[in-house]
C-alpha cells in the first residue's frame, strides 16, 4: 500500500503537473493569439501610414510642382511688367523731348519776333525824334 500511495502521490503530482503544463501552454497558446492579433494591427496601421506617407509624397510633389508654376508664371509677369514699364518711360521721354522741342521751337520764333518788333519800334522811335527836330529845325 505504500507503493500505492507512493505510486497515487507520483500520479497525482503528474496530473498536477500536466494540469499546469497545460495551462502554461494554454497560456502561451493565448499570448501568441494576442502577438499574432497585436502583429496582424501593426501591419495593418504600417500599411495606412504607408498608404498615406505615399499620398503626402504625391501631393508633395503636386504641390511643389503648382509652386514652381506658380513662380515661373510671377517671373515671367515681373518681367513682362518690367519691359512695359520700360517702354512707357521711353516713350514718355520721347514725348516730352518732343514737346519740349516744340515749344523751344516757338519761343526761340516768338523771341525773333519780339526782336524784330522791338528792332522796328527803336527805328520807328528814332525817326520820329528825327522827323520832330527836323519840324522844330
Amino acid at each position: 500500500t505504500e507503493q500505492n500511495d507512493e505510486l497515487q502521490q507520483a500520479e497525482y503530482s503528474s496530473k498536477r503537473s500536466a494540469k499546469a503544463q497545460t495551462d502554461t501552454i494554454t497560456s502561451l497558446h493565448e499570448s501568441i493569439r494576442k502577438a499574432k492579433l497585436q502583429t496582424e494591427q501593426l501591419e495593418s496601421s504600417l500599411k495606412e501610414n504607408k498608404d498615406r506617407l505615399e499620398e503626402s509624397i504625391l501631393f508633395r510633389h503636386k504641390l511643389q510642382s503648382k509652386c514652381d508654376s506658380l513662380e515661373a508664371e510671377i517671373e515671367s509677369t515681373v518681367k513682362h511688367h518690367k519691359e512695359i514699364i520700360t517702354s512707357w518711360t521711353k516713350d514718355h521721354e520721347k514725348i516730352i523731348f518732343a514737346i519740349t522741342e516744340q515749344y523751344t521751337a516757338k519761343i526761340r520764333t516768338q523771341e525773333k519776333v519780339i526782336e524784330k518788333l522791338e528792332s522796328s519800334n527803336a527805328f520807328l522811335e528814332n525817326e520820329q525824334s528825327r522827323c520832330q527836330r527836323d519840324r522844330l529845325s
